[in-house]
């Protein structure tokens, strides 16, 4: 079972690359995203995830590397016609929680539950039918449950039925 509160000053910092499950607050964001980004088509997933929720088109994820094994996320988004990268202590917290939420769903085993805290807090609410469509989609984990005080969010998940936005 994996069970996921984001929260995102602990997702602003380098984490090791040997870091293979995400820790329940996030804070091994950077490092859980290296190794997902290691398998070409896992990194494409993760890329379709997080597209389709800010309003800044996001052109590839890389990593900020040092000489200890860490890494820090780093994204490549358009603003017109400029394309800044931005590393994960200067990403929004929606969008560093987007991130924290693809990591838990690509890289949970099969046949788990993976339960996410507050799963649209810091989401815009007409993005949030997105992030449940993608959630539903992605997750190798044969249930996923979430809970949320907003009410625009759904109170239970159906399975995807092919709709996957993806």
């Amino acid at each position: 079972m994996t069970f996921l509160d984001p929260q995102t000053p602990a997702m602003r910092d380098y984490s090791f690359k040997s870091d293979r499950i995400l820790g329940g607050d996030g804070t091994n964001l950077s490092g859980i995203l290296y190794n997902l980004c290691s398998d070409p088509e896992t990194k494409e997933a993760l890329l379709q995830f997080i597209k389709a929720l800010p309003e800044q088109d996001i052109k590839d994820i890389t990593f900020i590397e040092t000489p200890r094994a860490e890494v820090m996320v780093r994204l490549t988004e358009t603003f017109g016609s400029v394309e800044p990268p931005c590393d994960a202590s200067l990403l929004s917290d929606g969008t560093l929680r987007v991130l924290a939420i693809a990591a838990a769903m690509l890289s949970a085993p099969s046949e788990s539950l993976v339960v996410i805290e507050e799963v649209d807090n810091g989401i815009h609410p007409s993005r949030a039918g997105q992030l449940l469509d993608h959630i539903r989609c992605t997750s190798p984990a044969s249930a996923v449950s979430g809970c949320s005080s907003a009410a625009i969010t759904p109170p239970c998940w159906m399975p995807c039925q092919g709709r996957c936005p993806m």
